[in-house]
Formats: structure tokens, sequence, C-alpha cells
């Protein structure tokens, strides 16, 4: 399908208090095909928000390139073509609304883009309908759940229509409903075409990706799918990363005689218990 995004040699500083630098993402070279669902987990200050920070230039490397559909970021001229590209969701939603009605701060991005007015009001229902909050439209974002926030801040981001989400921790300070909601809607976008960098440190969010990379100390300490990087409970263990419960239950099962694969929900782990009885 293509890539697109693409990292080539990318090393990123921090400059302190005392002017002095701290490296947090080193040589890294990274791509991503379009409409790929990759998820990005780490300890903290592995480096995670910083590389997708760089990913619709809110950050510039030091050293090497980032392109993104085929536009350079360090390309100023193409800087809005970039944002427009790839959209980004926080951690705390509170910080991406601006509006006091649900259905102005969806409309907020569009309108700033000067889109007809139709074309504004088409894109704020057809985002409402996916994150599925058109009942809340009229509602003041302060009234709404976490989660129901989240989704309001994701609805904005899709009114931009962009080919790229980043979810930086976007689950973070959710329950877990909430954190399910944002998921599946994440996986909806995903089926629908859309590329999706989903950043978390919940390990079974990233057990559902296409392929996962871990950064450590700003650099790639392993690339593959969720079932090469979450069978190996040893790199997680030396990583200081969580290892999916239904993994250790796994391992569990197989040291007592069990043919168990490992698998990542609840779900397929009742049906491999299921088939061994």
């Amino acid at each position: 399908m293509g890539s697109i995004i693409e990292f080539q040699n990318v090393s990123f500083d921090y400059i302190n208090h005392e002017g002095l630098k701290k490296r947090a993402l080193n040589n890294i070279s990274l791509e991503v095909d379009k409409g790929e669902f990759l998820a990005i987990v780490g300890s903290n200050g592995s480096g995670k928000s910083t590389l997708a920070k760089h990913i619709n230039a809110l950050l510039l490397p030091a050293e090497g390139t980032v392109h993104i559909d085929g536009y350079d970021t360090s390309d100023e001229e193409k800087l809005w073509d970039i944002r427009r590209t790839a959209g980004m969701v926080f951690q705390n939603p509170d910080n991406q609304l601006v509006a006091t009605i649900v259905e102005e701060d969806i409309a907020f991005g569009a309108e700033n883009l000067g889109l007809p007015r139709e074309e504004i009001i088409k894109r704020v229902d057809d985002s409402l309908e996916m994150v599925e909050m058109n009942d809340y439209r009229g509602k003041a974002p302060h009234m709404l759940s976490g989660g129901q926030k989240q989704r309001v801040a994701i609805a904005g981001v899709l009114a931009l229509n962009p080919k790229i989400i980043v979810f930086d921790e976007s689950t973070a300070m959710l329950d877990p409903k909430g954190r399910r909601e944002v998921m599946d809607i994440a996986m909806k976008l995903n089926k629908g075409g859309k590329t999706i960098i989903f950043i978390t440190h919940f390990m079974e969010e990233a057990a559902l990706a296409d392929r996962v990379v871990i950064l450590n100390e700003g650099e790639i300490a392993k690339d593959g799918t969720p079932q090469e990087i979450f069978s190996n409970i040893a790199l997680l263990d030396n990583l200081c990363l969580d290892v999916p419960k239904s993994v250790l239950l796994a391992d569990q099962l197989r040291k007592s005689g069990m043919d168990i694969k490992n698998v990542f929900s609840i779900e397929e782990m009742a049906e491999e218990i299921c088939s061994q009885l």
C-alpha cells in the first residue's frame, strides 16, 4: 500500500533550564503503511510522546527527516497540509475542548479551514455519528464524562478529515469503560481506512494493533506483531513493561501441562481453555 509515515535517522534533543541537552529520540528510522494500526509502547520517558509530536510537526527533528504522506515536516509552507493529514488526540480531553457546546467544538477546526457552511455541517454530523455522540450535540462539554469528552475530542479531529490519527495516551485518564469506548472507535476508524498510531501504556490495548513498536530510551527496542512482542515475557520484564494478563495465564497453564497458545482477550482465552476440556 505504500508508506504514509517515514522517519529516517531521526534524533531530537530537549534543552533543560541550564541549557543542557537531553536526547529524547536517537536515530529513529520507522515506516508506517497507509491503513496500518500501529501501537507504540514504552516506559515513561522512552520517547513515545516526543515521537508522536513529530508526526504532525509539533516538533521537528534535530537530525534526520520526517515525511508525512510525502510532505517534509521541516517545510514550513506545508505545515497546515501536514496537520490536516495527521490529527492528534491527546491525553487530557479538557485541553482540546474550546467551545461551550459540543457541536460548536467539533466545528471549530473545520471552520478554521474556511470550509463552506454546508460542508462544515456535514462533517460535524458525520463525526458525531462516528463516535456515537449525536444525542449530546447540544450539551456543554464540561457536563460530560471523561470518556464522552474524549469522544468529542476525537470527533473534532475527524471533522478535519485526516488520513492519520495519532492517539497520544488518549485512554490514560479514563476508566475501563471509557478506555474501551476510545479503543473501539480507533479500531472502527482503522477498518474505515484511517492510519492509526496508538500510543498507550495498556498492553491489552496495544495487543489489538496490527504491529507494535517498543521504545526504550529514545530508540526502537523491538518492532513486530503483537504475538511476537507479547509472547516474549522476558523482553517485557527487561523493559519494565506489563505482560498482558492473558499471556501470564497462558504461560502458567502451559507449565501445568495444557497446550494453550497466547491470546489477548478474555473471550479468546475462554475458547482456548474450553478447547482443552
